[in-house]
């Protein structure tokens, strides 16, 4: 659910970054469809839904304070920058929120298995 949730913020933050290759192509991404307001309006949407999803699963026993404290800190700035992109015009700031979504995938996943292995 982690990965289907992060997805479209993701490949959405590259199609902003990349919007007219994707239109030359003939391939269908949300800014060439819906326009980058609503592109940026539903990477905030879903990132929200990804960051309350990885937090609840703390309360529901799913994992423990490890995951607990990198969904806070790095579910935070992937918050922070879906805020940021909603807001700037730079496509520098998708850029950085599509890099920082490869981090965030990544170090979610290793604060799972710590905290798997930790508190198993």
């Amino acid at each position: 659910m982690l990965i289907f949730l992060w997805t479209p913020p993701h490949f959405w933050a590259l199609s902003l970054m990349t919007e007219t290759d994707y239109h030359k192509a003939g391939i269908p991404m949300l800014p060439n469809v819906h326009g980058v307001t609503r592109t940026k309006r539903e990477m905030l949407i879903y990132t929200i839904v990804l960051f309350a999803f990885c937090v609840a699963l703390v309360p529901l026993h799913v994992f423990g304070p490890i995951f607990l404290a990198a969904a806070l800190i790095v579910g935070g700035w992937f918050l922070y920058d879906a805020i940021r992109v909603l807001r700037g015009d730079s496509p520098l700031l998708a850029r950085g929120m599509f890099k920082f979504s490869l981090v965030y995938l990544a170090l979610m996943c290793l604060a799972a298995v710590i905290d798997r292995v930790v508190f198993a």
